[in-house]
Protein backbone atom coordinates (compact mmCIF):
# COMPACT_ATOMS: atom_id res chain seq x y z
CA UNK A 1 0.00 0.00 0.00
CA UNK A 2 0.86 3.43 -0.06
CA UNK A 3 0.23 5.66 2.43
CA UNK A 4 -2.78 8.17 2.98
CA UNK A 5 -2.04 12.00 2.60
CA UNK A 6 0.20 13.28 5.01
CA UNK A 7 -1.78 15.22 7.67
CA UNK A 8 -3.44 11.82 8.20
CA UNK A 9 -2.98 10.59 11.73
CA UNK A 10 -1.05 7.27 11.59
CA UNK A 11 -2.04 3.42 12.86
CA UNK A 12 0.86 1.18 12.94
CA UNK A 13 0.47 -2.49 13.02
CA UNK A 14 3.43 -4.25 15.15
CA UNK A 15 3.98 -8.11 14.22
CA UNK A 16 6.26 -10.35 16.14
CA UNK A 17 9.45 -12.40 13.70
CA UNK A 18 11.36 -14.55 15.16
CA UNK A 19 13.89 -16.66 12.79
CA UNK A 20 15.55 -19.28 13.34
CA UNK A 21 18.69 -21.30 11.71
CA UNK A 22 16.25 -22.84 8.91
CA UNK A 23 16.23 -21.90 5.55
CA UNK A 24 12.71 -23.17 4.58
CA UNK A 25 9.95 -21.19 3.47
CA UNK A 26 6.48 -21.54 4.74
CA UNK A 27 4.16 -22.98 2.54
CA UNK A 28 1.68 -20.55 0.16
CA UNK A 29 -0.51 -18.73 2.18
CA UNK A 30 0.69 -19.87 5.42
CA UNK A 31 0.72 -16.74 8.16
CA UNK A 32 3.37 -14.41 8.35
CA UNK A 33 4.88 -13.64 11.77
CA UNK A 34 1.96 -12.75 14.36
CA UNK A 35 -0.35 -14.15 12.00
CA UNK A 36 -1.49 -11.68 9.28
CA UNK A 37 -0.94 -13.48 5.77
CA UNK A 38 -0.39 -10.78 3.26
CA UNK A 39 -3.99 -11.32 2.15
CA UNK A 40 -5.01 -9.99 5.33
CA UNK A 41 -3.12 -6.82 4.92
CA UNK A 42 -4.81 -6.42 1.44
CA UNK A 43 -7.57 -6.73 2.59
CA UNK A 44 -6.89 -4.08 5.46
CA UNK A 45 -4.68 -1.71 3.41
CA UNK A 46 -1.81 -2.36 6.17
CA UNK A 47 0.87 -4.33 3.95
CA UNK A 48 3.84 -2.25 5.49
CA UNK A 49 3.62 -3.59 8.98
CA UNK A 50 7.11 -3.62 10.96
CA UNK A 51 8.38 -6.61 12.40
CA UNK A 52 10.27 -7.66 15.49
CA UNK A 53 13.36 -9.67 14.47
CA UNK A 54 14.27 -11.87 18.00
CA UNK A 55 17.88 -13.97 16.95
CA UNK A 56 17.80 -15.86 20.06
CA UNK A 57 14.01 -16.87 20.88
CA UNK A 58 14.19 -19.28 24.53
CA UNK A 59 11.22 -21.52 26.16
CA UNK A 60 8.25 -21.34 23.99
CA UNK A 61 9.36 -18.30 22.32
CA UNK A 62 11.46 -21.29 20.28
CA UNK A 63 7.96 -22.86 19.36
CA UNK A 64 7.04 -19.74 17.49
CA UNK A 65 10.79 -19.03 15.41
CA UNK A 66 10.42 -19.87 12.15
CA UNK A 67 11.13 -17.76 8.72
CA UNK A 68 8.80 -16.05 7.34
CA UNK A 69 7.55 -15.31 3.79
CA UNK A 70 7.65 -11.41 5.05
CA UNK A 71 10.83 -9.29 5.05
CA UNK A 72 12.72 -6.30 3.91
CA UNK A 73 12.10 -7.38 0.35
CA UNK A 74 7.87 -7.43 0.49
CA UNK A 75 8.57 -3.52 1.99
CA UNK A 76 7.95 -4.56 5.78
CA UNK A 77 10.02 -2.97 8.10
CA UNK A 78 12.12 -5.01 10.80
CA UNK A 79 12.87 -3.95 13.89
CA UNK A 80 15.57 -5.28 16.84
CA UNK A 81 13.49 -7.38 19.50
CA UNK A 82 16.11 -8.29 22.16
CA UNK A 83 17.55 -11.31 22.02
CA UNK A 84 16.71 -14.34 24.07
CA UNK A 85 12.93 -12.70 25.04
CA UNK A 86 13.87 -13.77 28.93
CA UNK A 87 14.46 -11.66 31.88
CA UNK A 88 17.59 -13.56 33.37
CA UNK A 89 18.49 -10.06 36.31
CA UNK A 90 18.04 -10.94 39.88
CA UNK A 91 14.64 -10.18 41.36
CA UNK A 92 14.97 -7.09 42.64
CA UNK A 93 13.13 -3.42 42.51
CA UNK A 94 9.76 -2.49 44.25
CA UNK A 95 6.40 -4.60 44.29
CA UNK A 96 5.43 -2.91 41.08
CA UNK A 97 8.67 -3.78 39.32
CA UNK A 98 8.98 -7.70 40.81
CA UNK A 99 4.77 -7.56 39.58
CA UNK A 100 5.34 -6.63 35.79
CA UNK A 101 8.53 -8.82 35.65
CA UNK A 102 7.69 -11.88 37.14
CA UNK A 103 3.67 -12.25 36.77
CA UNK A 104 2.37 -10.38 34.21
CA UNK A 105 5.30 -10.48 31.58
CA UNK A 106 5.98 -13.99 33.15
CA UNK A 107 9.92 -13.02 32.88
CA UNK A 108 9.72 -12.31 29.09
CA UNK A 109 11.38 -8.62 29.79
CA UNK A 110 14.77 -9.08 28.67
CA UNK A 111 15.51 -5.81 29.36
CA UNK A 112 13.74 -4.62 32.09
CA UNK A 113 16.75 -5.11 34.62
CA UNK A 114 19.77 -4.87 32.48
CA UNK A 115 23.20 -2.96 32.83
CA UNK A 116 24.08 -0.10 30.01
CA UNK A 117 26.78 -2.85 29.54
CA UNK A 118 24.96 -6.18 29.37
CA UNK A 119 21.80 -4.36 27.42
CA UNK A 120 24.69 -2.95 24.42
CA UNK A 121 26.32 -6.37 24.58
CA UNK A 122 22.81 -8.46 23.57
CA UNK A 123 22.07 -5.28 20.74
CA UNK A 124 25.53 -5.42 19.28
CA UNK A 125 24.49 -9.40 19.26
CA UNK A 126 21.39 -9.01 17.63
CA UNK A 127 22.74 -6.05 15.12
CA UNK A 128 25.41 -8.79 14.11
CA UNK A 129 22.65 -11.38 13.78
CA UNK A 130 20.92 -8.45 11.35
CA UNK A 131 24.27 -7.42 9.28
CA UNK A 132 24.89 -11.00 8.64
CA UNK A 133 22.17 -11.12 6.62
CA UNK A 134 22.55 -7.87 5.13
CA UNK A 135 19.44 -6.25 7.33
CA UNK A 136 19.51 -3.05 8.71
CA UNK A 137 16.51 -2.02 12.34
CA UNK A 138 14.93 0.87 12.10
CA UNK A 139 14.13 0.52 15.73
CA UNK A 140 13.99 -1.50 18.51
CA UNK A 141 11.18 -2.80 20.58
CA UNK A 142 12.19 -4.36 24.01
CA UNK A 143 10.36 -7.55 24.82
CA UNK A 144 7.30 -7.20 26.98
CA UNK A 145 8.16 -3.83 26.42
CA UNK A 146 10.01 -3.14 29.40
CA UNK A 147 12.85 -1.10 29.34
CA UNK A 148 15.04 -0.38 32.29
CA UNK A 149 17.36 2.79 32.80
CA UNK A 150 20.63 0.53 32.05
CA UNK A 151 18.37 -0.13 28.44
CA UNK A 152 17.62 3.23 27.60
CA UNK A 153 21.10 4.05 28.41
CA UNK A 154 22.51 1.92 26.18
CA UNK A 155 20.17 2.57 23.19
CA UNK A 156 21.68 6.09 22.20
CA UNK A 157 24.60 5.92 19.19
CA UNK A 158 23.13 2.67 17.26
CA UNK A 159 20.89 4.74 14.79
CA UNK A 160 17.37 3.68 16.21
CA UNK A 161 15.08 6.20 14.75
CA UNK A 162 12.44 5.02 17.55
CA UNK A 163 11.60 2.74 20.21
CA UNK A 164 8.59 1.86 21.92
CA UNK A 165 7.07 1.16 25.70
CA UNK A 166 3.65 -0.27 26.19
CA UNK A 167 1.90 2.97 26.58
CA UNK A 168 4.53 5.37 24.73
CA UNK A 169 5.74 5.81 21.61
CA UNK A 170 9.90 7.29 21.98
CA UNK A 171 11.75 9.06 19.47
CA UNK A 172 15.19 8.27 18.90
CA UNK A 173 18.01 9.80 19.63
CA UNK A 174 15.95 13.17 21.12
CA UNK A 175 14.36 10.54 23.76
CA UNK A 176 11.00 12.76 23.40
CA UNK A 177 7.97 10.49 23.32
CA UNK A 178 4.07 10.79 22.62
CA UNK A 179 1.74 9.19 24.72
CA UNK A 180 -0.11 5.96 22.74
CA UNK A 181 -0.51 3.09 24.88
CA UNK A 182 -0.84 -0.10 22.49
CA UNK A 183 -3.91 -2.32 21.58
CA UNK A 184 -3.25 -5.38 22.83
CA UNK A 185 -5.01 -8.63 23.37
CA UNK A 186 -4.38 -11.15 26.43
CA UNK A 187 -4.89 -14.68 24.91
CA UNK A 188 -3.11 -16.78 27.45
CA UNK A 189 -6.24 -17.34 29.34
CA UNK A 190 -9.96 -17.39 29.16
CA UNK A 191 -10.81 -14.28 31.43
CA UNK A 192 -8.41 -12.51 28.81
CA UNK A 193 -9.67 -13.59 25.87
CA UNK A 194 -13.35 -12.52 26.84
CA UNK A 195 -12.22 -8.97 28.00
CA UNK A 196 -8.98 -7.77 26.44
CA UNK A 197 -11.01 -7.02 22.82
CA UNK A 198 -13.49 -4.65 25.48
CA UNK A 199 -10.53 -2.71 26.60
CA UNK A 200 -8.76 -2.35 23.31
CA UNK A 201 -12.19 -1.09 21.77
CA UNK A 202 -12.46 0.87 24.50
CA UNK A 203 -8.70 2.28 24.05
CA UNK A 204 -9.43 2.50 20.50
CA UNK A 205 -12.48 5.22 21.52
CA UNK A 206 -10.40 6.75 23.60
CA UNK A 207 -7.38 7.19 21.20
CA UNK A 208 -9.71 8.48 18.35
CA UNK A 209 -8.31 12.28 18.35
CA UNK A 210 -5.10 11.04 19.32
CA UNK A 211 -2.03 11.17 16.21
CA UNK A 212 -0.85 8.12 17.11
CA UNK A 213 -3.05 4.49 17.20
CA UNK A 214 -0.75 1.13 18.00
CA UNK A 215 -2.33 -2.60 17.56
CA UNK A 216 0.15 -5.10 18.16
CA UNK A 217 -1.01 -8.95 17.31
CA UNK A 218 1.30 -11.68 18.94
CA UNK A 219 1.84 -15.46 17.65
CA UNK A 220 -0.69 -17.00 20.53
CA UNK A 221 -3.21 -14.75 19.53
CA UNK A 222 -3.95 -16.45 15.90
CA UNK A 223 -5.31 -19.55 17.66
CA UNK A 224 -8.40 -17.44 18.64
CA UNK A 225 -10.57 -16.82 15.70
CA UNK A 226 -12.92 -14.06 17.99
CA UNK A 227 -9.34 -11.96 18.49
CA UNK A 228 -8.27 -12.30 14.99
CA UNK A 229 -12.24 -11.09 14.00
CA UNK A 230 -11.92 -7.93 16.46
CA UNK A 231 -8.62 -7.00 15.57
CA UNK A 232 -9.81 -7.02 11.79
CA UNK A 233 -12.57 -4.94 12.90
CA UNK A 234 -10.02 -2.78 14.92
CA UNK A 235 -8.09 -1.54 12.09
CA UNK A 236 -11.05 -1.29 9.33
CA UNK A 237 -12.65 1.12 11.94
CA UNK A 238 -9.03 3.39 11.91
CA UNK A 239 -8.01 3.12 8.39
CA UNK A 240 -11.54 4.83 7.65
CA UNK A 241 -9.80 8.20 9.46
CA UNK A 242 -6.14 7.27 9.68
CA UNK A 243 -2.97 6.37 7.63
CA UNK A 244 -1.45 2.69 7.99
CA UNK A 245 2.30 3.10 8.13
CA UNK A 246 5.71 1.66 9.75
CA UNK A 247 6.88 2.85 12.75
CA UNK A 248 9.96 4.30 11.03
CA UNK A 249 7.22 6.32 8.81
CA UNK A 250 5.48 7.11 11.67
CA UNK A 251 8.48 8.61 13.79
CA UNK A 252 9.25 10.86 10.67
CA UNK A 253 5.63 12.17 10.98
CA UNK A 254 5.72 13.18 14.67
CA UNK A 255 9.00 14.97 14.19
CA UNK A 256 7.55 16.70 10.75
CA UNK A 257 3.72 16.94 11.54
CA UNK A 258 3.00 16.66 15.49
CA UNK A 259 5.92 18.08 17.48
CA UNK A 260 3.55 19.86 19.35
CA UNK A 261 2.23 16.47 20.91
CA UNK A 262 5.92 15.28 22.00
CA UNK A 263 7.07 15.53 25.64
CA UNK A 264 10.47 15.58 26.17
CA UNK A 265 11.65 13.05 28.46
CA UNK A 266 8.86 11.17 29.18
CA UNK A 267 8.85 7.37 30.03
Amino acid sequence: MRCHPHASPALTAHRCYAFPSTTSPPPPGSLCAAGRSPAWHRRHRADLAGGAALPRPRGRRAGHARRSGCGPARGDELVLHGYTHLDSAAPEGSLRARFLRGVYTQREGEFAALTAAEARMRIELGLAWFRARGWEPSGFVPPAWLLGQGSREALAGYGFSYTTTFTRFHLLPERGSVFAPSLVYAARNRAGRLFSPLAASMAARALAGSPLMRLSLHPPDLRHPRLMAHARHIVARALETRAAVTKAECAQRLRQLHPGAVRPGAR
